[in-house]
């Protein structure tokens, strides 16, 4: 968000233009966050597929809120039901 850029750049005097160098320094910061983000981001849109497939978006089941969810592992829909 926009909000890390301005906190990033609060302690850069007003009158200075940030270099080549200043990014790079903001850049390096910014890349273990960012990299995080895109990772966060992708294994959400890679499971909500399967979170979708059963339609019970449960809080206390599904596999996206609760990760060590074990009939979550087993894949979506009534996974109890199923095995009877």
């Amino acid at each position: 968000p926009l909000a890390i850029i301005k906190d990033a750049l609060a302690d850069m005097p007003h009158d200075h233009v940030p270099t080549a160098a200043d990014w790079r320094n903001f850049t390096d910061a910014w890349t273990g966050m960012l990299n995080e983000r895109i990772m966060s981001l992708t294994q959400l849109r890679d499971q909500i597929v399967s979170c979708i497939g059963c339609g019970c978006l449960s809080l206390e089941e599904c596999p996206l809120r609760n990760p060590m969810d074990e009939l979550g592992r087993s894949g979506p829909g009534p996974r109890r039901l199923n095995n009877r």
